[in-house]
């Protein structure tokens, strides 16, 4: 693996390396992309969704609806290019698996045009890695990102925290551009690259940053050269950047829109910065991230470090080139990281805009360490060596998200065990891959603004409905369930004329007695017929794949990816008891 060589443009052999590892990363996110669709969503996960149907609709006024102003309007804008044939009525009547994929559209639609504009993060991490490895490590670095199981979890969900993994990225690279060789339209590059990174998501505008940094370069390097295209060009930015805010972020613009602050904190793209966080524990998110997503970016994290600190201590020379372009990245890398390593609600998905950098100051790292190994065969060797985890465990997660989910299983045990007319109690809020009766969705009105799929055929007239229907019933009103379950979990779960009951297998620490209580008594007293369970051998665990509190105790995510055989929760199925009282 050679060392860099930045003036030469990568030869046809690489670009063909670096084709082959988009495409991988392509195939990769591709395959299971509309895992868990359309019964198995989240609450967040709507808002693209309700963004699109104000944009489509716009006699509707959003008001104060938080969806609104929840995420800059790119991704939605980009939903209305699509054909809509999923709105609407059907054309003719539908089985289970057609209005499954009606559904499912709006979401699907999303998480594909997340997947395609987070694949700019393979090369942004190639080409901003080879300004300081050499080609080789370069496509390790984007290596890296095709492999990331992380980058892929993100990658595929309906919201922009794939897509801002991408063009950030690309506005870095435009600006190390311009501050290289100042002219129009590197300017006009620049400019358009930060437009679009802007207009991702909110934390996508730290790359201003960067492109901030090459404008003070060209001033300082070029002086009176450059005044007329630093005026002129400055100009033209704060315009584009206006008119990206305003057609992007229009809910900036209008007054109540925002989101209610507390005494100390700060409105940020209508999220609320809270000031009384700035705890310094968002250090412990970003470690925890790293330890269980991406074991050996985090050890070539403290490679580099170490690397670094080595070099300046032994005052290495280095190339005016890669100084210029390290103090173009340094910007954003320095004020977005110290923004997560301070903000306490740093979560795990904030660390996506710097996904491609940490590759190439991955990458970075390794070749230092290759090249002390003085041989290009044990350089190949290293990077072998370092991309088997990760690109065992993506491939991994690739195959789980594509086989059906718990949900899913319990469902094709109703269709071939439930006789019509028989009642199915499902507990918690369980969205299930069926047609439900008529009787189902009118006896839960409260269901239909939980549950997805429910809320699609509580819009749908029966006459679209081909193949059987079951009566599936989710909980009425939280709090009314939940008392009648406390005074008598079985007998509640009678005056419901439930003939079967579908329950999450609760931990020790959920917080719903209640429903505990109701899963002892169906244990002891009824008949288990089905259990659908995401592990191998593991029928009691309660979660997996749903966001839990980060932790140094569990098994980190790379880890139990090996024993997970699908997505969900693990889900039972009781014959309901008799009452031996009549």
């Amino acid at each position: 693996m050679s060392q860099p060589e930045p003036r030469r443009r990568p030869t046809t052999l690489v670009l063909a390396a670096l084709a082959l590892l988009v495409l991988v990363g392509f195939a990769l996110r591709w395959r299971g992309v509309g895992w868990g669709l359309p019964h198995q969503t989240y609450r967040d996960g709507m808002v693209i969704s309700t963004q699109v149907d104000y944009l489509r609709h716009p006699e509707k006024d959003p008001g104060r609806d938080e969806f609104w102003g929840y995420y800059p309007h790119l991704m939605a804008r980009l939903i209305l290019l699509a054909p809509d044939d999923w709105a609407g009525e059907p054309k003719e009547p539908l089985a289970v698996e057609g209005h499954l994929a009606r559904a499912s559209e709006p979401w699907l639609l999303a998480r594909k045009i997340s997947v395609l504009l987070s694949l700019l993060a393979i090369p942004g991490a190639f080409f901003v890695a080879r300004r300081f490895a050499g080609d080789g490590w370069a496509l390790f670095a984007a290596a890296l990102v095709t492999f990331s199981m992380f980058h892929l979890s993100f990658a595929q969900q309906e919201k922009p925290h794939g897509p801002v993994s991408g063009t950030p990225v690309f506005a870095v690279l435009a600006a190390m551009a311009l501050a290289r060789r100042p002219s129009v339209t590197m300017w006009t590059l620049a400019t358009a690259a930060a437009a679009l990174s802007v207009a991702t998501a909110i934390n996508g505008a730290f790359a201003l940053l960067s492109a901030a940094a090459a404008v003070v370069i060209v001033l300082v390097e070029r002086r009176g050269q450059a005044a007329k295209l630093v005026v002129g060009g400055l100009v033209v930015t704060a315009i584009v950047l206006y008119a990206t805010v305003r057609f992007f972020y229009p809910f900036l613009f209008f007054e109540g829109e925002a989101e209610k602050l507390g005494d100390n904190a700060l409105n940020f793209g209508n999220h609320p910065l809270d000031l009384d966080k700035l705890t310094f524990a968002g250090a412990k998110n970003m470690f925890l991230t790293l330890y269980l997503y991406e074991p050996v970016w985090l050890v070539l994290m403290l490679v580099a470090l170490v690397v670094f600190v080595a070099r300046r201590i032994g005052r290495v020379p280095v190339e005016r080139e890669r100084r210029r372009d390290f103090l173009v990245i340094l910007p954003f890398v320095a004020v977005y990281g110290a923004f997560l390593v301070v903000y306490e609600d740093a979560f795990d998905r904030f660390l996506m805009p710097i996904v491609p950098l940490l590759a190439a100051l991955a990458a970075y790292a390794a070749s230092a360490v290759a090249a002390r190994l003085r041989s290009k065969g044990a350089g190949v060797a290293l990077a072998s060596v370092l991309l088997l985890e990760p690109a065992a465990a993506t491939t991994r997660l690739m195959l789980v998200r594509a086989t059906p989910d718990t949900q899913t299983q319990i469902a094709r045990w109703i269709e071939t065990h439930v006789e019509p007319g028989q009642r199915v109690l499902v507990l918690p809020y369980i969205d299930l891959p069926l047609l439900y009766s008529d009787a189902a969705v009118a006896e839960s009105p409260d269901a239909s603004s939980v549950l997805t799929w429910m809320a699609y055929q509580a819009k749908l007239d029966s006459k679209w409905k081909l193949g059987p229907s079951f009566t599936v019933l989710p909980p009425r009103a939280v709090q009314r369930e939940l008392q009648e379950l406390g005074k008598d979990p079985l007998g509640s779960v009678r005056a419901r004329g439930a003939d079967y009951v579908v329950i999450q297998s609760f931990g020790p620490r959920y917080p719903y007695k209640q429903l505990v209580r109701l899963r002892d008594e169906l244990r002891t007293k009824g008949e288990r017929v089905f259990v659908a369970s995401p592990r191998e051998g593991d029928e009691e665990s309660g979660r997996v794949w749903v966001r839990e509190k980060m932790t140094l105790n569990q098994v980190p995510t790379w880890v139990r990816i090996f024993t997970d055989r699908s997505m969900g929760t693990v889900l039972e199925i009781y014959r309901v008891p008799k009452d031996e009282a009549r």
